[in-house]
């Protein structure tokens, strides 16, 4: 996000699309997983790029006018440090755009100053579960909550999705720590999976290296859709094969955490990969919100990516709901990744991204702009160019192209290219 609010997101960055146009380029050499964009670090009046390269621990800025390097932050070694990025807007009043980057190999969270990309906070799971056949996953997502407590803030969501309630047994139930950046200790509170079943059809080995609902492999927050005042969040469980929004209101110490709705995919739905708040497309002042699920049978794959109206998470009292709309390809890997791209074919409705790249695609990767209001592509890049991994992570840039859109960017760590459109 760019400041403390979803709704502000969107004004800044239709704000920098109305004043600067730029031209696409490629970025060479890179072996990025994840995306990310802040507000003008190097003076030249356009929004810059943030670049995770987890396997050699590595976050780079670079200009969005060129993709020059601008500066690079180094994590601890092979802590996969850069494997999850958060735009968590200006944190420090240093007028420049702080980022959470994730480092799951070390169960580690960190936050890094766009001013200068240097460290800030670092965290290390606060609710350690001891280690099994694999590794804890602290870091493994992050994103920016939005402001809960009305400091001025965003607090951040930190998932762990190999987290273990009980250390004895190897059962990933997963969890989510919600942590307050400017408070000591940063704790506010934390959730879990550990009440949830696994579907053990949803266990793909590129998604999971062992069994349970892995809740926290995506988190987003997705702005006020309860109109309570304050944002609300969305929690992606594949191994249970649901995703779950939560009260932002509930998520403070002594309280409940209140479960807004369930999103289940269909039958075998891994739903809950990746996660977004997209806009709103209604005008009923709450945002959308898009889910990735990948989709197994014992005759194939599909790639899925389903959208549902926030007013519908904000009234369902915590039972599940359908989705307002659905786009599946036989690209089994789509819906590895998804971000919200603000108005693409200016109807006045926002629209978003999703990617086909990824561990759990097996074909040429791809990357779709999708409408917001039909969930029908708008624009395709990748296919049979581009390696199994293009798409494994789309990015908003927040301004515009030299064609009128906006510009927005995919990694595709097997080809070594980050492509700036």
């Amino acid at each position: 996000m760019q400041s403390t609010s979803f709704a502000t997101w969107f004004t800044v960055c239709s704000l920098a699309a109305i004043g600067h146009a730029q031209s696409s380029f490629t970025i060479n050499n890179v072996v990025c997983e994840a995306l990310s964009a802040v507000r003008d670090i190097d003076g030249d009046g356009v929004r810059d790029l943030v670049l995770g390269l987890p396997l050699t621990a590595r976050v780079q800025f670079r200009s969005g006018r060129t993709g020059a390097l601008i500066y690079t932050t180094l994590g601890p070694s092979a802590s996969r440090f850069g494997a999850a990025l958060a735009n968590l807007g200006d944190i420090d009043g240093d007028t420049f755009d702080d980022i959470a980057v994730g480092a799951p190999a070390s169960g580690q969270a960190f936050v890094v100053s766009s001013n200068g990309g240097g460290t800030t906070r670092t965290w290390t799971a606060f609710l350690p579960s001891s280690s099994c056949f694999v590794s804890d996953r602290y870091g493994y997502s992050v994103a920016a909550a939005g402001d809960l407590n009305g400091d001025g803030i965003n607090e951040v969501l930190v998932g762990d999705p190999h987290w273990r309630a009980n250390p004895a047994n190897c059962w990933a139930d997963g969890s989510v720590e919600i942590v307050n950046v400017a408070a000591t200790p940063a704790l506010v509170t934390s959730i879990n999976g550990s009440s949830l079943p696994a579907n053990i059809l949803l266990q793909p080995p590129c998604v999971m290296t062992t069994v349970g609902p892995a809740f926290g492999f995506s988190v987003a927050g997705i702005g006020d859709v309860n109109l309570d005042t304050i944002p609300d969040i969305v929690v992606g469980a594949p191994g249970n094969g649901t995703s779950f929004a939560y009260s932002g209101a509930t998520l403070a110490p002594g309280l409940t955490p209140l479960v807004l709705a369930q999103m289940p995919g269909s039958v075998n739905y891994a739903n809950g990969i990746s996660a977004v708040g997209f806009g709103d497309v209604d005008s009923d002042g709450r945002s959308e919100v898009a889910i990735g699920a990948l989709y197994s049978t014992p005759g194939g794959s599909l790639g899925t990516v389903h959208a549902y109206r926030g007013q519908k998470i904000a009234s369902a009292a915590g039972a599940p709901i359908r989705p307002y709309g659905t786009f599946s390809i036989s690209s089994p890997g789509l819906g590895w990744s998804v971000a919200a791209i603000l108005d693409y074919d200016s109807d006045a409705r926002p629209d978003f991204l999703v990617g086909a790249g990824g561990p759990c695609n097996a074909n040429f990767g791809v990357a779709h702009v999708l409408s917001g209001v039909t969930v029908l592509p708008l624009a395709t890049t990748g296919g049979s160019a581009a390696s199994a991994n293009y798409g494994i992570a789309v990015h908003a840039v927040g301004d515009i192209s030299t064609a009128g859109k906006p510009r927005y960017m995919i990694a595709d760590p097997g080809t070594l290219t980050v492509t700036v459109r």
